[in-house]
């Protein structure tokens, strides 16, 4: 339903040229504004609501527009009181007086060309999958395995007495949070949480630390900032979500 209400708002959109009125564009921005893969966010600011998941508000301006009306459809809602101080109420006010202001008049646009028709559609289950699973990797347990598996070993590996990965990273665990929130400037509850995920995943796939502590730990701590340095400048612990 977030998603319906919010391509509910893009409908409408385009429908009644809303984001051609000038009063639209200075309240969102130009919606020719380029469209990229990636986009900065900045997760504590108010100037936008929050509905889908990553900000989503904060990627364009026909983005900024459909996820406000959709918090504005949201039934039950009280987005006065859920957003009250907040610059993003600017915003709703100004989309339930838009929406007032069509209300009960016909839309300019009725009839256009199909985008795409999926009875024309040449794609396989099989690969329409495997596309998604590629896109939205991160969010699968085994994302880390690889790299994982490049800084510790199996116990088949390791040597006799050996320490576990899930021990060394629960031992290091404050200075692994102190060390690379301080050096990306992450804030400390999404670096915690990305160390808890890897502790986790370590842990799961029975991994052993194999030699030198230290050089695995400096191994661990520059994975760890990578990730972080990807989230905070394209919201993805991946450099390019289509890789």
């Amino acid at each position: 339903m977030k998603l319906l209400r919010h391509e509910a708002g893009h409908a409408l959109c385009y429908a009644y040229h809303l984001n051609r009125k000038r009063s639209w564009q200075n309240i969102f921005g130009k919606p020719n504004q380029e469209y990229g893969d990636t986009y900065k966010f900045r997760p504590y600011s108010k100037s936008y609501v929050r509905h889908l998941d990553n900000y989503y508000a904060q990627f364009h301006p026909d983005e900024d527009y459909a996820e406000t009306f959709a918090v504005w459809l949201t039934p039950n809602l009280d987005w006065k009181k859920s957003y009250k101080g907040w610059q993003a109420l600017d915003k709703l006010l100004y989309v339930d007086q838009l929406m007032q202001s069509i209300q009960g008049k016909k839309p300019l646009v009725s009839t256009g060309k199909p985008f795409w028709k999926a009875s024309s559609s040449r794609l396989k289950l099989e690969s329409f999958y495997r596309k998604k699973r590629n896109l939205q990797a991160e969010q699968f347990p085994d994302f880390h395995d690889p790299n994982l598996r490049r800084i510790f070993v199996n116990k088949e590996e390791a040597a006799k007495g050996a320490q576990t990965a899930g021990k060394m990273i629960q031992k290091h665990r404050r200075m692994l949070l102190n060390t690379v929130a301080q050096w990306t400037g992450e804030k400390r509850y999404t670096t915690d949480a990305l160390i808890r995920k890897i502790h986790a995943r370590c842990q799961d796939l029975k991994l052993y630390c194999l030699g030198d502590e230290d050089k695995t730990l400096s191994q661990l701590t520059s994975y760890l900032t990578t990730l972080l340095m990807n989230y905070r400048y394209t919201g993805w612990y991946r450099g390019d979500k289509r890789k």
